[in-house]
């Protein structure tokens, strides 16, 4: 496969680096990798082979395509990644861990390893790739957010089966959006990194690009998304023009989003006047969804919480009421640092042998380090926390190497509401590992 790829046009001649077909591929590929199309996640043959994985393992053959093992660099961060792939092969064998569990993770070890490897080596640009990105995807989403729209309201069959197909998981969406808005951010930066003064032409060409995705963003509902997307806002006018760019940054992307909201409001509204369509009767998202938008949360039931109201009097109830607003993820939060005890320190309860009752489900721990020391024991969340933490070790000495550093932190602190983060879930961190490479890069002499 390696040849093949060396063959077909996609590599520059003297196959040392990519070229922008190769890098367009990518970015398509990282737009699959996100949505939920049935085509690309049926099970072919096995329950384990479906077309989205074959994907993702071309795409580990193109970067190993270009890594030269003569030259390869093993920095402090690849030990880690190591250490943490191995540390998954023993947990089925210590702990009675999935076995399935630890296949997934010590594959995407190899992607994100292949990815580091061909950014130190310089084979593989972080700055190519967002300055070869073409405009056309950000026009396709826009096109099929306007055909979403039109679904909803006059043929329900197709919005029925767009929602399954584009969101799927309105958390993991949310997230995906704000991936690709982040990567025109830093398209941005690379593009007037030189440059003393930014002419508004470059500013409304931005937001062009970006408003698709927030727009898809917005309609999904996802709150996490929302606020990783707010910080990489405050992080992006922070590398700029400090405290002050950071808050006007992050207000902007709030406006953005209550106009986005507003203007959803009224078409529904002349929809509804105009027409015989009952908005009401379209279920946007899940059974318990309230209306399309960001801040029309779901609706709440009756569920458990740790809280008892009666003892905290009237603070409990703000914490009940914060408790619903997420999602249950305090009483999840609890109820996990119940079950952990000192017989389990070591090795952990074992991948994918841990699931925690929230006053409603059972569910996976919602904090990302908080469930690898539940699974993988002590040892796994030291080497987690280790692999983040390695980036801030280099000093950021330039605009667009803060912004790099801000936006690794940004990703990170959404993962305190998700039970998977950068190591677990690579459908929506492709981005962060690309921008990870680049910022644990040696400076060359």
């Amino acid at each position: 496969m390696l040849n093949l790829i060396k063959s077909s046009g996609f590599l520059s001649r003297d196959f040392k680096q990519f070229s922008p077909v190769v890098y367009n591929c990518i970015f398509a590929f990282m737009l699959c990798s996100g949505l939920s199309l049935p085509f690309l996640n049926m099970w072919l043959v096995i329950d384990f082979v479906s077309p989205m994985r074959l994907l993702w393992v071309g795409f580990l053959c193109t970067f190993l395509a270009v890594t030269s093992l003569n030259n390869l660099k093993i920095s402090g961060c690849s030990f880690l990644l190591v250490a943490w792939m191995l540390w998954h092969v023993v947990n089925p064998i210590a702990a009675d861990g999935s076995i399935g569990a630890a296949i997934s993770r010590c594959f995407q070890v190899f992607v994100i390893l292949a990815v580091i490897f061909a950014t130190h080596q310089s084979k593989f640009s972080l700055q190519k790739f967002c300055l070869y990105i073409s405009p056309k995807f950000s026009l396709f989403f826009g096109m099929l957010f306007i055909l979403f729209l039109v679904a909803k309201f006059f043929y329900h069959e197709l919005f029925y089966f767009l929602n399954r197909s584009v969101i799927g998981s309105t958390s993991n969406f949310s997230i995906f959006c704000a991936q690709f808005m982040a990567l025109y951010l830093f398209k941005y930066f690379f593009e007037h990194s030189d440059k003393g003064s930014v002419s508004w032409s470059s500013i409304c060409r931005l937001a062009l690009l970006i408003l698709p995705f927030l727009c898809w963003q917005i309609l999904s509902s996802g709150r996490t998304g929302f606020v990783l997307m707010l910080l990489i806002f405050g992080a992006f006018g922070f590398s700029r023009s400090g405290f002050r760019g950071a808050f006007i940054g992050a207000l902007t992307y709030v406006l953005s989003v209550l106009c986005i909201e507003f203007f959803l409001g009224a078409l529904e509204s002349l929809v509804a006047i105009f027409t015989s369509v009952d908005i009401a009767t379209v279920r946007p998202f899940q059974a318990d969804a309230g209306e399309i938008g960001m801040f029309r949360f779901k609706t709440i039931g009756d569920r458990i919480s740790f809280l008892d109201i009666e003892n905290f009097s009237g603070f409990g109830s703000i914490l009940i009421a914060l408790d619903n607003l997420l999602s249950m993820r305090i009483t999840l939060f609890f109820n996990t640092l119940d079950v952990i005890d000192g017989q389990m320190l070591l090795f952990g309860y074992g991948l994918e042998n841990m699931r925690v009752w929230n006053g409603f489900q059972f569910l996976h721990p919602h904090v990302e380090l908080l469930r690898h020391l539940v699974e993988l024991g002590l040892v796994g969340a030291f080497l987690a926390v280790a692999i983040y933490l390695y980036p801030v070790i280099k000093k950021p000495r330039s605009p667009i190497e803060v912004f790099s550093l801000l936006y690794l932190v940004s990703f990170l602190v959404s993962t305190l509401a998700q039970s998977s983060g950068p190591l677990s879930h690579l459908n929506n961190a492709v981005l962060f590992w690309m921008v990870y490479a680049r910022v644990t890069m040696v400076d060359k002499k």
